[in-house]
């Protein structure tokens, strides 16, 4: 529970430092993804390590990071005269 915690909260404040978009939504699914995939690789290794303690684990691929979503374009307001 605390790996998985740590792994999501580290991936909130990546996410949030590489995606510089303005919006709030590029950064909750940056660390939704990031957190998916640290806490799969945790959970993975921890159960292989109890498993087989001569073989160690191998290390897990690091999450490739989301693509930060593109910012809304501003709705042109049209003034008549």
């Amino acid at each position: 529970n605390t790996f998985i915690n740590n792994a999501y909260n580290m991936s909130i404040r990546r996410s949030m430092a590489v995606s510089k978009a303005p919006t709030g939504a590029s950064g909750s699914a940056g660390a939704g993804s990031g957190a998916v995939a640290s806490a799969g690789n945790g959970a993975n290794t921890g159960a292989d390590a109890k498993r087989s303690p001569s073989t160690p684990a191998t290390p897990a691929t690091p999450a490739t990071p989301a693509t930060p979503a593109t910012p809304a374009t501003p709705a042109t307001t049209t003034t008549t005269t």
